[in-house]
């Protein structure tokens, strides 16, 4: 519980942002060219809002994608994030507090274990399975029927091979460690 509440602490010289506090693809809606390439995204779904380190809707983005080549690209996105978050606040003649790209990396990093708090989720998100509930919700409850739709999520194997690889990647970047 320690280490989730701190991803949300932000120092008195780190970057403060709104949090959309659910930041996945299904909460942004895409406008698309006749390619069908996207060429905005607009955020929807703000219910889970927060005043803290951006970086925090930035891991939940990475850990709940559905696409590989999506967390594949995470240093390259995060840059490119920065890049454009940069431009706008000059844009909108920002003189609050912006770190250096190697500070807001370094926010990153310190915040890595929300994505252990955001896999949470990605169990229902990502199931492929083919057992089925009457009510979602009965995959909290403690009835037979819940008890089994949770163990085909959680013995799914596309389920246990995205844990088992950020499960990985966590002990590989000490994230894991008392």
């Amino acid at each position: 519980m320690d280490y989730g509440a701190r991803t949300f602490e932000v120092g008195e010289q780190e970057l403060l942002t709104l949090n959309h506090g659910d930041c996945w693809t299904t909460n942004f809606m895409y406008q698309y060219d006749d390619a069908s390439n996207p060429q905005s995204a607009v955020a929807i779904d703000f219910q889970f809002s927060n005043f803290t380190s951006p970086t925090n809707d930035l891991h939940l983005f990475f850990t709940v994608s559905v696409r590989d080549e999506v967390q594949d690209m995470e240093s390259e996105l995060v840059e490119k994030y920065y890049s454009d978050l940069k431009t706008n606040l000059d844009t909108l003649s920002y003189k609050g507090i912006f770190p250096s790209l190697q500070e807001f990396q370094k926010q990153f990093e310190s915040r890595r274990f929300m994505c252990l708090l955001a896999h949470l989720f990605k169990p229902v998100i990502i199931y492929d399975g083919t057992e089925v509930s009457s009510d979602f919700s009965s995959v909290y409850k403690d009835t037979e029927e819940g008890i089994r739709f949770q163990k085909s999520i959680y013995a799914n194997e596309r389920v246990l091979k995205s844990a088992t690889k950020l499960l990985a990647m966590l002990d590989a970047k000490g994230v894991l460690d008392l």
